[in-house]
């Protein structure tokens, strides 16, 4: 965390919640479960605690346009997943500290994401899930034009493109 390094009791109490809701969430749809981890983590430390689930690095975006369910905690790739429209579920723990906390929270409002946290350990039922995943999927849009796709459907290389056109070709004439 920005906080500081969790201490190894907080670790292994985390990831032993993480563990339990995810084998919960899998168990529930029938489906197996791929963590895909930042570049810059420690692939060992998650073997370490999670090594009954698949482990993936460099893959983030090719595994969420397959994914049934995205579960994230806090991460600019979150934008694929809404984009893809998928089933979102944001996940909580205390810990994450306060700065994740927030951002978490942040999105969670933004979007009205299905929220849970590892510490309360809900029970999770499926229609409730697959009712409250698809509805929260019909919230993404007005995020997708405003956030996302702020020029309309321009794509992002054409919208450099014509930055670059722009400012280094039309008000230069002796170019």
């Amino acid at each position: 965390t920005r906080e500081g390094k969790p201490s190894e009791e907080l670790r292994l109490k985390y990831f032993t919640q993480l563990s339990q809701f995810l084998l919960e969430l899998s168990n529930i749809f029938n489906k197996k479960t791929t963590i895909c981890l930042h570049p810059k983590t420690d692939l060992e430390t998650y073997k370490k605690y999670l090594g009954t689930f698949e482990l993936c690095k460099y893959q983030t975006s090719e595994n969420i346009r397959q994914a049934f369910i995205v579960v994230i905690h806090e991460s600019t790739i979150i934008a694929d997943a809404i984009l893809l429209k998928k089933k979102i579920i944001s996940l909580k723990s205390n810990a994450f500290g306060e700065y994740i906390l927030d951002r978490i929270n942040y999105y969670q409002k933004l979007l009205g994401f299905f929220s849970y946290s590892l510490e309360e350990k809900k029970e999770l039922n499926k229609t409730l899930l697959q009712t409250e995943l698809e509805k929260i999927t019909k919230n993404y849009d007005g995020y997708i034009k405003k956030e996302i796709m702020g020029d309309g459907s321009t794509l992002g290389e054409d919208k450099i493109i014509n930055i670059v056109k722009k400012k280094y070709f039309e008000n230069n004439i002796n170019v």
